[in-house]
């Protein structure tokens, strides 16, 4: 019984690599111009962006003048942060959050959007998770039907004319409960997502 759970472990772990090159090969086939850049400016002062951005200061303290980073990664690299980089900014909020269906994200979409909206008030926000296109795509949709009022689908078109994103279906499914909590109403559907 082990060595089949090994095996299964091990088959849906190549099919999950697979399956990610191959997703990547279609975004690069189809949406040429949308491919996920380091960061990309939703807001006059939110912009969303890869982890690997999260550490380029020069970029984001001076030019952007970032003053609040939301970490949403899982990868303790970046999560454990030293204390000196997280002070080179005002804010520091740290969700320790994996990409997958099942977790509860929306258990955070209060906060993460408190936050985004408090530091508007003196400066920009720089909303990252490990390629910028799930996790922290997830938050700033949140964000934006809290703050700006938005339906997920407004929503969603806003970020998408600026970035490459693909939140996870648990995700989706998340985001439109939260958008029915807010407006009592939904403007996306699951059938919907599938389209998007």
């Amino acid at each position: 019984m082990r060595d089949v759970r090994s095996s299964l472990r091990r088959n849906c772990s190549c099919f999950l690599s697979l399956f990610k090159l191959y997703s990547t090969v279609l975004i690069l086939k189809f949406f040429p111009d949308r491919l996920p850049s380091d960061i990309d400016q939703i807001t006059d002062f939110l912009y969303l962006g890869s982890q690997e951005t999260s550490r380029n200061y020069e970029l984001l303290k001076k030019r952007l003048k970032i003053t609040c980073l939301i970490d949403a990664t899982n990868n303790p690299k970046y999560y454990n942060r030293p204390a000196e980089e997280k002070s080179t900014f005002d804010d520091y909020l740290a969700i320790k959050i994996e990409d997958r269906q099942r977790v509860d994200i929306a258990k955070y979409f209060d906060t993460v959007s408190d936050k985004i909206d408090q530091c508007s008030k003196n400066g920009a926000t720089f909303l990252f998770c490990r390629a910028g296109i799930s996790r922290s795509a997830t938050f700033c949709l949140a964000y934006l039907m809290k703050y700006k009022k938005l339906s997920l689908r407004q929503a969603y078109d806003v970020v998408r004319q600026k970035r490459f994103i693909m939140p996870n279906s648990g995700f989706w499914r998340q985001l439109i409960n939260y958008e029915y909590q807010i407006f009592g109403q939904n403007s996306l559907t699951p059938k919907d997502i599938l389209k998007l």
